[in-house]
């Protein structure tokens, strides 16, 4: 279905609605899921820069006695 050039009413037939509305639930999912993987990168990557400063931290006071 393209709808780019629409300029009168589009009658959709139920068959359509129900295929647009499982492509939508689909791609909200999948938007999802994209969504969740970036917040868990960004998560480990905040881990990573805290692990290192712990280290470094570490290291600091190993000299300092």
């Amino acid at each position: 279905m393209d709808f780019s050039n629409a300029s009168e009413k589009i009658i959709l037939s139920k068959n359509q609605i129900y295929y647009i509305t499982i492509f939508c639930k689909s791609l909200g999912g999948t938007l999802k899921l994209f969504k969740t993987n970036y917040e868990l990168e960004q998560e480990k990557n905040l881990a990573k820069a805290s692990q290192k400063k712990v280290e470094e931290l570490t290291e600091e006071l190993k000299f300092q006695r």
